[in-house]
């Protein structure tokens, strides 16, 4: 159906099978508002299309076979609702500031597993991204905090929900159907979206970072508990006497242009008289390498189990 209405400011070109969209087509019609291009067979789109299209409120692209879109699109000035699913999209440009007044973004459909990391979309209500080949929320998502709605259904890979959503506090709609293996928030917190924002928040407000921590080393005797703890700390190793109760001793880890890492290592000694005294010492906020002879195979595993 064509139907051009330069009074209502409206371009209606859809069903049309149109494979190209000749550019000297839109600079006949730099007054369009509304711009509706979908059920047709377009698979790529002008480069320079934004400079005649600069008064677009909304752009409707579903149904065709578009594998990549200019990065014009995302960055037209007037723009507030740009409508790209049911295409063959495996990523989206890389705009660090996508138009100031994009409200609606649909993105299903498609063949997409990322987002750009840096995207900045100040006015986003409403995002979908369901039915894609996402494996996790992409990382800007949870930057979108003016977002309404999020559909992140149908990606079945997706396995946990990341604390940094606790972040969207104005959001009211988030369909998670079809995230059958999907294990955090637990089930029972994933029917509500007020429930699921809340205890993200609260993840979120609980996770910060740990530059001293006690590491406790444990495993049976003669297992190399000791030769571990020194190799970590540089000394050398030589032969080890059996360790009585609990040796302590600290080791600082300084990685590249980062900030360091203080630990308290506890080495228990492995000898089964002072198993009753180990539970005395032991905490939850602690790292715990667990030590066993990969020759020993099964047997090794099965003799660490209590």
């Amino acid at each position: 159906k064509t139907d051009v209405n330069e009074k209502e400011h409206t371009v209606y070109w859809h069903g049309l099978r149109l494979l190209e969209l000749d550019i000297s087509w839109l600079r006949k019609i730099h007054w369009v508002e509304r711009l509706r291009l979908a059920r047709n067979g377009l698979k790529t789109l002008p480069q320079d299309m934004g400079l005649y299209l600069k008064q677009v409120i909304k752009l409707d692209l579903q149904h065709n076979e578009l594998v990549a879109v200019p990065r014009c699109i995302l960055e037209l000035p007037a723009l507030q609702d740009l409508n790209l699913s049911h295409n063959r999209l495996t990523e989206i440009p890389d705009v660090p500031e996508w138009s100031p007044n994009l409200t609606v973004l649909d993105l299903s459909h498609n063949l997409l597993s990322s987002l750009p990391r840096n995207g900045n979309a100040p006015a986003l209500r409403s995002l979908n991204i369901g039915s894609n080949k996402f494996r996790t929320v992409p990382p800007s998502i949870c930057s979108l905090v003016t977002l309404y709605t999020l559909d992140l259904s149908e990606n079945p890979d997706i396995l946990t929900l990341p604390a940094e959503m606790g972040k969207l506090s104005t959001l009211t709609q988030l369909n998670l159907r079809g995230l059958k293996d999907l294990n955090d928030p637990p089930k029972n917190v994933q029917k509500e979206c007020g429930d699921c924002i809340h205890y993200l928040n609260r993840k979120l407000c609980n996770a910060r970072g740990f530059f001293r921590i006690k590491m406790m080393v444990v495993g049976l005797a003669d297992k190399g508990k000791t030769t571990l703890v020194r190799r970590l700390q540089g000394k050398e190793c030589g032969p080890n006497a059996a360790t009585n109760g609990v040796d302590v001793s600290e080791w600082v880890y300084r990685p590249q242009l980062r900030r360091i890492f203080y630990f308290s290592i506890w080495d228990f000694g492995g000898q089964e008289d002072y198993y009753s005294t180990h539970q005395c010492f032991l905490s939850q906020r602690s790292l715990y390498l667990l030590l066993f002879n990969l020759k020993d195979g099964e047997k090794g595993v099965q003799e660490l189990k209590p």
